[in-house]
């Protein structure tokens, strides 16, 4: 915040502002809290663990990080317990994974080692097929990842072109669907991207909808090759992941040593709304990127207020199935005054002021014009909460790169004065 040219936007005797949330930091009155360990890129794009209950600023610009809880069904992601060497001749997959050459007569080369954090498998191979076939990468076992029909899955993995050409490669993804036997079912496939600088930069994500009586998911990674043309190319992959949802989020990956499915917890940032907003009405400036589109029925929580449930609440959010911003009141259970702000771009950086009082709320979209309604305000909230609904069902998975608190409602032609001063 520009503090600065604040005392202006105010007007004549306001004061109260609170910093919440900065460029690497938070507020005294920020609670953070994360029951698990998480991963981050910082800013020379090195992927580092992080304790549980430190909050995470990834990359050069130091936003906060906030994810809901996610599992990676992926047991080995760190592609441990393999050797290196000419397949079949010492080298060997990783534990759990299954690299096939099919009649192509090439055997891949393999190494491992770790590259901007990530531990990654290598394939080289190089020669000329003497069958038209495929070299295939599964990354885990056919009854391994559990799955349920009509779920929402992403598999994502680290890809990246490290040596050679994939020209007259064909290569592609294939999630694979299998009952609970495991039988297959069927599959669905996706062209595989590669990257060509850091592998910490370029990845790969598989969106898909489970099958009937699906039970069990994995993928199949496959580079296809043709009879008599020559080829050699050296590939890596890294932190390959299951995970319910319609896109990737942090990596997820198990500790070290250790091959088995891992969970990252939810990303919980909270304050008090007596210390805050003690008259019972305040001002909100939010500024930072949401990577992606709400998910068909799952909003994205911005920030709301709340009493401890998801009931009486005042609510910013990014509205399911879309990029659209709406603020609204919630009072057992229903609705009012809901204002529809504008819509921003996956991505790209925004900013966005909410102001309430008792009566009614306004709202502003940095860019846009300011919304106003007038509505009877839930009463008892205790916490604002950033990044997630009481429920933990509504996760941000974004960034925020300054949050402030005003402990009035702020005059509406003042919101854009205030969101220009918000870094």
């Amino acid at each position: 915040m520009m503090l600065g040219t604040i005392p202006a936007a105010m007007g004549a005797g306001r004061s109260g502002i609170r910093r919440l949330i900065g460029s690497g930091f938070l507020g005294a009155e920020a609670v953070f809290a994360r029951a698990s360990r998480a991963t981050s890129f910082d800013a020379s794009s090195l992927l580092s663990d992080v304790a549980a209950d430190v909050p995470r600023f990834p990359g050069t610009a130091r936003r906060l990080m906030i994810e809901g809880a996610r599992t990676n069904g992926v047991r080995n992601p760190r592609a441990e317990g393999g050797a290196p060497g000419t397949l079949g001749a010492g080298g060997s997959a990783p534990s759990n994974w299954t690299l096939g050459v099919g009649s192509t007569g090439l055997l891949p080369v393999i190494s491992y080692g770790t590259e901007n954090g990530l531990p990654y498998l290598q394939l080289d191979v190089s020669g000329v097929p003497t069958g038209t076939s495929s070299v295939d990468v599964f990354c885990d076992t056919t009854s391994a990842i559990a799955a349920a029909p009509s779920q929402s899955l992403v598999f994502s993995a680290f890809l990246k072109l490290h040596a050679g050409s994939l020209a007259g490669v064909a290569t592609d993804n294939r999630v694979q669907f299998y009952n609970s036997v495991p039988t297959f079912l069927s599959d669905t496939g996706a062209s595989a991207t590669w990257g060509g600088g850091g592998l910490g930069t370029s990845r790969f994500q598989h969106p898909v909808t489970a099958v009937a009586d699906t039970a069990f998911v994995r993928s199949r990674l496959r580079f296809n090759l043709t009879s008599g043309v020559a080829v050699s190319f050296t590939v890596r992959m890294a932190a390959p992941a299951f995970e319910t949802g319609a896109f990737a989020s942090s990596p997820i990956l198990p500790p070290a040593l250790m091959v088995a499915a891992a969970t990252r917890a939810a990303d919980i940032l909270t304050a008090s709304v007596a210390a805050l907003f003690p008259a019972g009405a305040g001002t909100l400036l939010w500024s930072g990127t949401i990577p992606q589109a709400a998910p068909a029925g799952v909003e994205q929580i911005l920030a709301q207020l709340d009493a401890g449930s998801d009931s009486n609440r005042i609510r910013l959010r990014n509205a399911a199935g879309g990029l659209t911003l709406v603020a609204d009141f919630i009072a057992g259970g229903v609705a009012a005054g809901t204002l529809t702000l504008g819509s921003m771009v996956a991505g790209v950086p925004f900013k966005v002021a909410l102001a309430w009082s008792g009566t009614g709320l306004s709202g502003l979209l940095a860019g846009g014009t300011v919304q106003t309604a007038s509505a009877t305000a839930p009463a008892g909230l205790t916490t604002l909460r950033f990044g997630n609904n009481v429920a933990g069902a509504s996760g941000l998975f974004g960034e925020v790169a300054s949050a402030s608190a005003l402990s009035y409602r702020a005059g509406d032609a003042s919101l854009s004065t205030l969101l220009g001063a918000l870094s």
